[in-house]
């Protein structure tokens, strides 16, 4: 599924192939999963910074604050 393989691109640290694949299908980015978490939450939890960046100039994350990251959860 196009989600999935969006996903895992945001939580890996692919940026251009996010970017590729966020331009050729309009994905949005502030769709959030079934567990109610976006693109900008999973890859902020996985220490994507470049991603997360990248998320926020996409308009991402407008007017919210990031979730803590893994670590800081335990």
């Amino acid at each position: 599924e196009l989600r999935d393989i969006i996903l895992y691109a945001a939580r890996t640290g692919r940026t251009e192939a996010l970017d590729l694949l966020i331009e050729r299908t309009g994905f949005d980015v502030t769709a959030p999963d079934a567990q109610g978490l976006t693109l900008l939450d999973h890859a902020q939890r996985d220490k994507q910074y470049e991603v997360v960046h990248y998320l926020i100039n996409r308009g991402a994350g407008h007017g919210r604050e990031l979730l803590p990251s893994r670590t800081e959860e335990a």
